[in-house]
């Protein structure tokens, strides 16, 4: 079994996810995790996973994200992936993709493995 609980607010919506949360308390706590937006940015915070997912229209193709991101953040030192038509590039549970004019970014203390990367970049 498992639970789902999502809420879609501009208040403060502390108490309403503390009951939501409560109610499905018994249908699997090993999976929880908590993911916050502020219509920009996603952050996730799960299991000693900490990270921020950020979205941001550009022009961009991956040729010129590498060029013009890549190799000035990350001084050229990356992995490349390609999965389902993406070209994701990780660096130490960092990582960067385009897709559809979306440049996605991955940044924080993640921890993530480049499988948990690539299931993110293909899931979106």
């Amino acid at each position: 079994m498992c639970g789902i609980v999502g809420i879609y607010s501009n208040k403060d919506i502390a108490k309403e996810l503390y009951y939501s949360l409560y109610s499905i308390q018994h249908r699997g706590q090993e999976s929880c995790g908590m993911a916050i937006s502020n219509g920009n940015n996603i952050n996730y915070k799960k299991d000693g996973y900490n990270f921020t997912l950020k979205q941001a229209q550009s022009s961009w193709d991956s040729v010129a994200l590498l060029n013009n991101y890549i190799n000035n953040e990350w001084a050229g030192e990356y992995l490349t992936t390609q999965e389902k038509g993406l070209t994701i590039y990780t660096n130490k549970g960092k990582a960067a993709w385009v897709n559809n004019g979306i440049v996605y970014t991955i940044s924080g203390d993640s921890n993530l493995s480049n499988e948990q990367i690539r299931k993110i970049a293909t899931s979106l």
